[in-house]
């Protein structure tokens, strides 16, 4: 009976010993992620400063390319084509306002780098490198004369949803790279949809669908990005220091 007893506690003993060398693996292999994280985000806030942010505008293509076959239908009554209509006004109406607010904030707060727009019906062109053609100016019209340096860094800004993988998801702007990789924390990757102040209300009231307030959004991007920067900056400079403390030492 004892040596049972004593066998039970080395057992015991054993586990516990065990589930705190698994635990200070995973702090470990934690801490070792973050800080390859970290160092890489370090080096995207400094490529993102000295390159060119790309603002992809939604615009809504495919629901009003639906709409549209829609209306070319001659099997419509004349309520449906009136209701579907309006639902295209609408979606056109919406998409045109949510781009104003967005170029006007941007025009208002972001500094952190260069930056060109581009709707999401011509980011194709982004990607195969065509320089000039596409890009927007402040309204919302192509300009000719726009065009954006390929040898120097490409980050795209897009309002939608986290990717599927995260266990939150959450909608807002999201930085990605130019190989359509959305970047991670550190890196203030996300600035989450800031709605109106008692926007929830509206659901309920009957008023129209609130919509999110982009010029707040751009400007806490901003300043999330010059923070960021400074930080970075700072950790740089350090790493320099301790570095060359250490030649002379050597």
């Amino acid at each position: 009976m004892r040596v049972q007893k004593l066998s039970s506690k080395l057992l015991l003993t054993s586990l516990f010993v065990l589930s705190l060398a698994f635990q200070s693996n995973a702090q470990f292999y934690e801490i070792v992620d973050y800080i390859k994280r970290a160092s890489t985000s370090r080096d995207h806030i400094r490529q993102l400063h000295e390159g060119t942010l790309v603002i992809r505008l939604r615009s809504k293509s495919n629901n009003i390319k639906a709409l549209e076959d829609a209306l070319n239908s001659n099997k419509l009554s004349s309520k449906q084509r009136k209701r579907l209509t309006k639902q295209m006004n609408s979606i056109v109406d919406e998409v045109y306002k949510e781009n104003n607010q967005i170029v006007f904030a941007l025009k208002q707060h972001y500094t952190f780098s260069e930056y060109r727009i581009v709707r999401d019906t011509a980011i194709h062109q982004l990607f195969s490198k065509k320089e000039t053609g596409y890009f927007l100016n402040d309204q919302l019209e192509i300009a000719p004369d726009l065009a954006i340096d390929f040898s120097n860094p490409v980050y795209i800004l897009k309002y939608g949803p986290t990717k599927i993988s995260e266990n939150n998801r959450h909608e807002g702007l999201i930085f990605t790279d130019f190989e359509k990789n959305d970047l991670e924390s550190p890196f203030p990757y996300l600035t989450k949809t800031m709605w109106p102040p008692l926007a929830a209300l509206s659901f309920f009231v009957g008023n129209s669908t609130p919509k999110p307030r982009y010029n707040k959004m751009i400007e806490r991007t901003n300043n999330a990005l010059n923070r960021f920067y400074i930080n970075a900056e700072i950790k740089r400079e350090k790493d320099k220091l301790r570095q060359q403390i250490k030649d002379l030492k050597d």
